[in-house]
């Protein structure tokens, strides 16, 4: 299906065209008040950078957490501003929901954000082109490791992970999700996985 929708719709970022060693992490649906600042946490003990999309109205709660990542070298995006689907929205809902993020982030950091993923992967040509005209890149990902779901274990969601160490995968995660504790627990052993396969964990 991906295959299919890379063909379609080739403005959006699926992968990173590298040959570098380097994988991309990428965090949804934060900030968290308890969550991002432990994944922050980890990532700077481990020397690994990262790219958070964040969501409006989380942002406005939590505006230090928004900064702090920024000040440690990571890439912020955004998720939208209520992380609402949007598909079936009118053009004006999908303004409100893609202008109030932007202004968001823009007030907070003084930084206009550059990359934009659609909440639950949901999107249509109309987002794209609004996307396009506020200047910013969709990016979508290579792998999606169901770390909200507790149908998938543990093991899966390293295993998996493993199989996916190609130079320039995006690999998704949750900071914001009421499962991110796991997220959490599991990215010592994520971070270990990279390394193993001789790659680095940067941002976009």
């Amino acid at each position: 299906m991906i295959s299919v929708a890379k063909l379609l719709f080739p403005s959006i970022i699926w992968s990173v065209n590298t040959e570098q060693p380097h994988i991309y992490l990428t965090f949804d649906d934060g900030p968290h008040p308890e969550y991002t600042p432990q994944i922050l946490d980890i990532l700077a003990a481990a020397n690994a950078k990262a790219t958070f999309f964040v969501v409006g109205e989380k942002a406005e709660a939590h505006p230090d957490i928004v900064r702090l990542a920024l000040s440690e070298g990571h890439t912020l995006g955004i998720h939208s501003q209520t992380h609402c689907s949007l598909l079936f929205k009118t053009k004006r809902m999908l303004d409100y929901e893609i202008e109030t993020s932007y202004n968001t982030l823009i007030r907070i950091t003084s930084e206009r954000p550059v990359y934009f993923r659609p909440p639950y992967g949901h999107f249509t040509p109309r987002l794209i082109k609004i996307i396009q005209e506020n200047g910013m890149k969709m990016v979508m990902w290579t792998h999606m490791t169901y770390d909200f779901s507790v149908s998938v274990s543990d093991k899966n969601i390293l295993h998996h992970i493993s199989k996916n160490m190609s130079p320039g995968t995006i690999i998704v995660f949750h900071d914001g999700h009421i499962l991110s504790q796991r997220t959490v627990s599991l990215l010592h052993d994520v971070i270990g996985i990279v390394h193993k396969h001789n790659m680095l964990c940067t941002k976009l």
